[in-house]
């Protein structure tokens, strides 16, 4: 009987330590994807400056700036 328990143990030791190594690797995992998501939205904010200085860019010399994404569109068609 004796025996038994210490076997339970073990396999409950067993079972903590797979469970904190399971817990390890996916909070190694959320920062990872924090990180990412932090990343994108860094560029994100980039691109969106770059988007409006384009775009007061067009305006300044008259160029509807749609224009600029219906002749992408035309050529996107043609393929």
């Amino acid at each position: 009987m004796c025996r038994d328990f210490q076997d339970g143990c073990q396999q409950a030791v067993n079972l903590c330590e797979e469970s904190q190594a399971l817990c390890k690797r996916a909070q190694d995992l959320c920062r990872t994807v924090i990180k990412q998501r932090d990343d994108l939205a860094e560029q994100c904010a980039f691109y969106e400056q770059v988007f409006v200085r384009y775009e007061a860019l067009f305006q300044e010399h008259g160029i509807p700036f749609e224009s600029v994404f219906d002749s992408v569109d035309e050529d996107d068609e043609a393929d």
